[in-house]
């Protein structure tokens, strides 16, 4: 391949590793955008597809782009050469059975949709659908670092809705990553009162800095009791763990009200069997919900809150490295050396 048909990408080869190396360039059609990448957030999704090869040999990944337009295809009269954008990869048919009930992240089409290649590559194609759709313009005081949040914070916006979180419910968020700061902050926009754990003393301390009221080490705090304390004895309304395991299962139904909600936010192709208490459940009136991937107003709730600053997400950042880095991010993340990780495909 020539340097004109060609392009860098990080392409999945094996269980945890990626390789860097030439793949061709993608070429648009009318209602098509060619994207020149500044850079990809990366993703809880991507690694545990890195790290558990559920992906075939050849991908790309990397779905929280942002960068400029490169190209403009025939038709497109919304965007213009050079324009900086965001966009996400998953795009729904609006009319299936899915579609027409709210479920738009069930809709087989939004599950087959992606980017052309992935994010981690340094041009993306974003088909017809995804323009006129999932692509957004950036304002020009908006950092594209922080731009990158948008299709995350997505996520957490439809997660909070789909727990029915409401004004002066105590919210348990276990764990500080990336992703249990946006939750957090997700929460606090409708008034909830937070409560954030986590084993690192720093992401405890940047929790307590966004806004959560409790910040709390479960290895120096019972975080049951805790919980009781600040809510007349009856348990936490909603539990959000962003890591999944028997335990954590456990201690969250345990530590929810009765009548309460455990929302499943974290997705891991494998978390193995979780022995629950049926009897117990019903009793209880316990809710166990679930929530994958935004509906279209989460991600459009996303775009405003980020594009007007209502949200802080510039500290959440954690680390910026380069492409040819992004062997040693996954391994950094892997190990919570890192918190969020932007892969950088630009300068500017």
């Amino acid at each position: 391949m020539n340097s004109q048909s060609s392009m860098q990408a990080a392409v999945f080869s094996a269980p945890n590793r990626l390789e860097i190396r030439p793949v061709p360039r993608p070429r648009i059609g009318p209602g098509e955008l060619l994207i020149k990448s500044w850079g990809v957030g990366l993703c809880a999704t991507d690694l545990n597809k890195v790290w558990s090869g559920t992906v075939l040999p050849g991908t790309v990944l990397g779905h929280e782009l942002v960068g400029r337009v490169a190209e403009v295809g025939e038709g497109v009269t919304e965007f213009r050469e050079g324009e900086r954008v965001a966009a996400a990869h998953h795009v729904p048919c609006y009319s299936c059975h899915y579609c027409l009930r709210g479920s738009y992240s069930m809709c087989r089409t939004y599950k087959v949709s992606n980017f052309d290649p992935g994010g981690f590559a340094e041009f993306v194609r974003l088909s017809a659908r995804h323009v006129r759709h999932t692509t957004f313009h950036l304002p020009d005081d908006l950092p594209f670092a922080e731009a990158v949040f948008i299709e995350p914070l997505a996520c957490c916006l439809q997660g909070i809705r789909r727990a029915g979180v409401r004004q002066d419910d105590v919210v348990w968020i276990i764990g500080a990553g990336s992703i249990g700061l946006l939750l957090a902050e997700a929460s606090l926009l409708a008034y909830a009162q937070v409560v954030v754990s986590d084993l690192i003393d720093e992401r405890l301390a940047l929790a307590r800095e966004l806004g959560a009221q409790v910040a709390a080490n479960p290895q120096q705090k019972n975080l049951g009791e805790l919980i009781r304390s600040i809510s007349d004895g009856r348990g936490a309304d909603v539990v959000i763990p962003t890591v999944l395991n028997t335990r954590v299962v456990q201690e969250a139904i345990a530590s929810l009200r009765d009548g309460g909600t455990l929302l499943l936010f974290a997705g891991v192709p494998s978390t193995g069997d979780v022995p629950l208490d049926l009897y117990k459940l019903w009793r209880r009136e316990v809710n166990i919900v679930s929530s994958y991937s935004p509906d279209p107003a989460s991600l459009a709730d996303a775009y405003g809150l980020i594009a007007r600053h209502r949200l802080r997400v510039g500290p959440i950042i954690s680390h910026q490295m380069p492409l040819g880095e992004i062997n040693r991010a996954i391994e950094m993340v892997a190990k919570a050396e890192a918190r969020k990780v932007i892969i950088r495909l630009a300068e500017r």
